[in-house]
């Protein structure tokens, strides 16, 4: 079994999957497809593709039951 970490962005100006994405295509190599982000206002990402150029990332969503 592999670790996953979840990697913050502390880049205040990063809040939205969109500006993430912009952010992941700048430089591709660096995310990984199952990679964990979370952005300083708590939005969880996981990227669910990385062809070396386009970037898909996906909100990861939790439900707690009651």
């Amino acid at each position: 079994m592999s670790k996953r970490y979840i990697h913050l962005v502390d880049n205040s100006d990063i809040t939205t999957g969109i500006l993430f994405k912009a952010l992941a295509e700048t430089n591709p190599d660096a995310y990984p497809v199952g990679g964990i982000y979370m952005l300083l206002n708590g939005v969880m990402l996981v990227v669910t593709v990385n062809d070396g150029t386009t970037v898909t990332v996906s909100t990861v969503t939790v439900t707690i039951p009651a």
